[in-house]
């Protein structure tokens, strides 16, 4: 997965203490040894394997604490930043953009018709179509934007860097390869349907705000594609 699912995560202070008492022990094992006396040998070389042991036992922990905070900010289904995950990343390109004066486009995505996916495949199905747009996402934007599920069949991307017309044609193209995409369930072929709606942003705007505008935007294009869906179904009646 190319995007970084935890950023500026800060090591906690007693890691830091621990590894640097594991290194001081090492060295101080190291300075002594030049003048040890035969009968020492033995405890410095209990000192330096009981350091070696201090030092992976460190490293184990980091590494379950570095999951764990994964996990706050990550979408257990589809592996993308949720939403705590999203809004942290969006505060840092909002605090970017402030302080250098940047752009970007704010996208807002709700599948379409994802219940009748559920109701007539089973939650199995849904949860492989949920999966698939998480991947058609993740695999269509560059390595600097962002993109999550925010929660049920609703996602969202963030084009850092993008003035407006750029990064909405960006979602133009989401947009296009969402609706033009299948997932192969069984002998079944079910199709994904996704609307789309984009908010710009600058160093001024509010997160929450954003958020708004792309959903707004998102609903008024829904609407209007239910709209002209019905138009074309009583013109071919």
């Amino acid at each position: 997965m190319s995007q970084s699912l935890v950023k500026n995560s800060q090591p906690h202070p007693m890691q830091g203490m621990a590894a640097v008492t594991t290194q001081q022990l090492r060295k101080l094992c190291e300075i002594q040894s030049l003048s040890v006396e035969p009968e020492n040998s033995a405890f410095l070389t209990e000192v330096r394997n009981l350091a070696a042991q201090a030092e992976e036992c460190i490293a184990e922990q980091e590494a379950r604490i570095h999951h764990l905070e994964s996990l706050t900010s990550t979408d257990e289904l589809t592996g993308l930043l949720n939403r705590r995950g999203f809004m942290d990343g969006l505060n840092r390109a909002l605090q970017s953009a402030r302080r250098y004066e940047e752009e970007g486009v704010l996208s807002f995505i709700d599948l379409d018709g994802f219940k009748t996916i559920n109701d007539t495949y089973g939650h199995p199905a849904g949860d492989m179509v949920l999966r698939r747009v998480g991947e058609l996402l993740l695999s269509n934007i560059r390595k600097t934007d962002l993109v999550a599920r925010l929660g049920g069949d609703e996602y969202a991307v963030l084009f850092i860097h993008a003035v407006k017309q750029v990064g909405r044609k960006r979602a133009e193209i989401l947009r296009h390869i969402l609706n033009n995409s299948t997932l192969t369930y069984g002998d079944a072929s079910i199709p994904i349907r996704a609307s789309i709606g984009s908010a710009d942003y600058n160093g001024w705007s509010l997160p929450e705000e954003l958020l708004r505008k792309a959903d707004r935007a998102m609903y008024r294009q829904k609407h209007r594609r239910a709209r002209n869906l019905s138009l074309i179904s009583q013109r071919d009646n």
